[in-house]
């Protein structure tokens, strides 16, 4: 069953506490701090990932998934971005588990809803991506307010 993440923090170490987020989240955040780290300590180079129309015609399919992962350069505000990540990802996991029509589908609901998130990013990113109003952080940030509609007060 899917745990809430939260409670007393007293005690339990970080290993404990990362085993308690729900298995989704833990899994998207082990990507994401790979490829972030990946890309600040400049083992990869961000433009390798991230998503651009003449690396598509060259069949780089890679960067459909990697321009998720990718949450910018090591520094403050990514780190807000993983504390987000985390935060309301785990909660909305565990609701959507919650309140699953049967239970046990509850745990192919969450990761279904990422997947499919996860594709219409990339084609709103791919469809603004001639407009210079919008970047990669701009679709990120229109994905979690997508994702927020689904919010429920825990």
């Amino acid at each position: 069953m899917i745990r809430p993440v939260g409670g007393s923090r007293r005690g339990r170490g970080l290993a404990q506490w990362f085993r308690e987020l729900p298995p989704t989240t833990r899994a998207y955040v082990v990507c994401c701090t790979a490829m972030t780290l990946l890309c600040g300590l400049e083992l990869v180079s961000p433009y390798s990932v991230v998503l651009v129309r003449p690396a598509l015609t060259q069949l780089q399919l890679w960067r459909l998934l990697t321009n998720l992962l990718w949450l910018g350069p090591l520094n403050l505000g990514t780190l807000l971005h993983f504390v987000l990540l985390i935060t309301y990802s785990s909660k909305m996991e565990v609701w959507m588990a919650s309140t699953a029509p049967v239970p046990d589908r509850a745990a192919s609901q969450f990761p279904y809803f990422m997947a499919v998130s996860m594709a219409l990013l990339n084609v709103g990113a791919e469809s603004t991506s001639r407009s210079s109003r919008f970047s990669s952080g701009t679709c990120s940030a229109l994905g979690w307010e997508l994702g927020c509609c689904f919010r429920s007060p825990l």
